[in-house]
């Protein structure tokens, strides 16, 4: 069972948690039994990122929906950023899953300065007005016509205004003149573990992190201990963090996580977003390096063990940008097997739009499962 000094990180690292956000959703008919039998888990991305990924919340209610049809014991959700999110997948799928685990983490600003002064945010305002104003992705909005109005920040600035992105036109500069806030969706980690059967024992630890607020949640279920995390990738910021790159703060965060898990007993599931991946199988890698962690700490991949693994991060997503395919999204095993790799939420829903109907994935990412057996000792 795993005990680390949660507080005092969360004092170092400048968050606050609200430990009221963990529950259990009391469920309709009798507990199911869990022995030593197999477990079905999964991963899914949910990116309910406003601002980051396009059409957030008109993807929000169809997400919630089907959430309660997967056909998964375990389920392992991230980027859902804001409590009215959390609240809507949790009570869509409660007859599903639930039990329900997650912590709502936010940056403490009492003693933080404004990153940024109006004079300095000037042309970037004026040039987001001029051609982002009615965008729902600032993010790509602000990449194609103000990257250069925005490199000419102070980089202090920079993340600010790359941190607060999902206030959306009207906020997003303000904030940064008013406070110096450098964590997105002010400073919460995103995740979300839905479970059929009871999560025992459920804790959360953050991670160091830069722009984004990463963290892991752990619950014990069945003969597993299941984690669920999201890592950093990079971004379209000059990286000011505390590590010399996005990739080295990735790699950092899966050394504490992986060093968190090392003297548990009995089969681990590790869930989550990973952003990285081989090359394999038609599937282009992806932060090779850092993949190559988890088979040092002797964990496995059902999906990478196939002949030609599921990509999670695919090119005819609607909504990936991607011009390959990728698997970032991982099921990974120590102590245990996995069979029946399976991915869903991969089809496409209509969605409104103001007065347009349009045709979206239901995330950027795809989602992946997998049936996980105990090795015999």
């Amino acid at each position: 069972m795993l005990w680390f000094g949660v507080m005092s990180l969360l004092v170092a690292l400048g968050c606050s948690v609200d430990d009221s956000t963990s529950e259990e959703v009391e469920s309709p008919g009798s507990e199911e039994a869990v022995a030593s039998e197999g477990l079905r888990f999964a991963t899914y991305n949910a990116g309910l990122a406003d601002q980051f990924v396009s059409y957030a919340a008109e993807r929000q209610g169809p997400i919630a929906a089907a959430l309660g049809q997967i056909e998964a014991d375990v389920l392992c959700v991230q980027e859902v950023w804001n409590e009215e999110d959390i609240d809507t997948l949790v009570d869509a799928s409660k007859d599903t899953f639930p039990h329900v685990h997650y912590q709502v983490t936010e940056e403490d600003l009492s003693d933080v300065k404004p990153a940024c002064t109006a004079d300095a945010v000037e042309p970037l305002e004026a040039c987001i007005q001029a051609n982002c104003a009615e965008t729902d992705n600032l993010t790509a909005c602000g990449i194609e016509f103000c990257i250069a109005e925005f490199t000419s920040l102070e980089t202090i600035c920079q993340g600010c205004v790359a941190s607060n992105l999902n206030l959306g036109v009207e906020g997003v500069l303000s904030a940064c003149v008013e406070s110096g806030g450098s964590l997105s969706y002010g400073g919460h980690n995103g995740l979300l573990l839905l479970s059929r059967v009871e999560l025992r024992n459920p804790s959360f630890e953050l991670l160091p992190s830069f722009l984004v607020q990463r963290g892991w949640l752990w619950a014990e279920v069945g003969d597993f201990t299941v984690a669920c995390t999201h890592v950093a990738t990079g971004l379209p910021v000059e990286y000011a963090g505390e590590f010399n790159s996005y990739e080295d703060e990735q790699a950092a965060q899966l050394g504490l996580i992986l060093a968190g898990l090392e003297n548990v007993e009995g089969p681990i599931v590790l869930l989550g977003d990973m952003n990285n991946g081989p090359e394999k199988g038609g599937l282009a890698g992806s932060v090779v390096e850092n993949w190559d962690l988890f088979a040092e700490a002797g964990f496995t991949d059902p999906n990478m063990e196939q002949e030609v693994p599921l990509c999670s991060w695919c090119a005819d997503n609607t909504l990936s940008e991607s011009t390959s395919d990728r698997a970032i999204d991982h099921i990974l095993l120590r102590g245990a097997t996995g069979t029946d790799v399976f991915r869903f939420l991969d089809g496409t829903v209509e969605i409104t739009v103001g007065e347009q109907t349009l045709t979206s994935s239901y995330s950027d990412h795809y989602g992946l499962g997998a049936t996980v057996v105990p090795l015999a000792e």
